[in-house]
């Protein structure tokens, strides 16, 4: 398996639509807004502060993400900082999904499974599969049986 660091603009994505979670009553959304929760932050958009906790998850993703490459190639490297870029969007939740499940492959080194964070993303992760799911023809044509 090889590893790499993800892009801050995929990550950018990921905080901005977990952002976007937290204002909106929308199905699936209060799930992802309660996991968050759980995890210690609060997302719920502030003009004055511009969302301070939405960076910090930022910061965290990269962090455990460049904590598993290292893992991965037994290196020892800096933690480059990250900064929330707002106008970075993907409403799409096929999109959404995906690149949440590149980043959780992308961590899944050594002991990061373990880790909170890394557990809330596999939590949400879940929650999106449901939705989209259930929300297939296919399925909805299924018996329940």
């Amino acid at each position: 398996m090889s590893s790499f660091i993800i892009q801050d603009e995929t990550i950018n994505k990921l905080v901005n639509f977990f952002v976007t979670c937290s204002y909106s009553k929308e199905e699936f959304k209060p799930q992802i807004t309660q996991e968050i929760n759980k995890y210690g932050y609060d997302l719920n958009y502030n003009q004055e502060d511009k969302n301070p906790d939405a960076n910090n998850l930022g910061q965290r993703m990269k962090v455990l993400n460049k904590k598993a490459w290292n893992y991965r190639y037994n290196k020892r490297g800096d933690f480059d900082l990250f900064k929330q870029d707002e106008t970075l969007n993907e409403y799409e939740i096929y999109q959404i999904l995906k690149s949440l499940q590149c980043f959780l492959y992308q961590c899944s080194e050594g002991n990061i499974p373990k880790d909170k964070l890394y557990i809330t993303l596999s939590n949400i992760e879940k929650i999106l599969i449901s939705y989209i799911v259930s929300n297939l023809d296919e399925f909805k044509k299924a018996k329940w049986e």
